[in-house]
C-alpha cells in the first residue's frame, strides 16, 4: 500500500484470502478516516488467475471504497481474472478499469469522474 497524490493504491496479493481482504478493508478504513484521498487504486498485478470466490473478494473493495464516496480504480487486470469476472456476470460498467497503476491514477485526477457518487 502507498498513497500517492491523494490516491491509495493497493497491491492485492496473488493468492488472496479472506485475511487478505480483511488487511486491505483496514488499510482504506483508516486512511480514509483521515481525509483527502480522493480515490483507490486497486493494482491486481500478482494474480495471474482466480476462482470467482477470489474475484468476488478482490471486487468487494470497490464497494467498501463506495461507502467511504471514494471512487476505485482497477488495474492490471490478467486473463484469469477476467474470466472468472465474467463467470460472474460483471459488466463492463460495474467498475472501472485501466491497464497501468498510471492510467489508473489519471482517471481518478480527472474532475469528471466521481463512481462514489453513484
Amino acid at each position: 500500500m502507498y498513497a500517492n497524490r491523494n490516491i491509495l493504491v493497493l497491491t492485492v496479493p496473488a493468492d488472496i484470502t479472506s485475511t487478505d481482504i480483511a488487511h486491505l478493508y483496514d488499510e482504506i478504513s483508516s486512511v480514509a478516516a483521515t481525509g483527502g484521498l480522493q480515490g483507490v487504486v486497486v493494482d491486481c498485478s500478482k494474480i495471474l488467475a482466480a476462482d470467482t470466490i477470489q474475484a468476488r473478494r478482490v471486487f468487494r473493495v470497490a464497494k467498501l471504497a463506495r461507502l467511504y464516496r471514494l471512487s476505485a480504480v482497477f488495474c492490471c487486470i490478467r486473463e484469469g481474472v477476467a474470466t472468472a469476472l465474467v463467470e460472474l456476470d460483471f459488466k463492463p460498467g460495474d467498475v472501472q478499469t485501466a491497464t497501468t497503476v498510471d492510467q489508473a491514477m489519471q482517471q481518478l485526477e480527472r474532475p469528471d469522474v466521481n463512481l462514489a457518487a453513484s
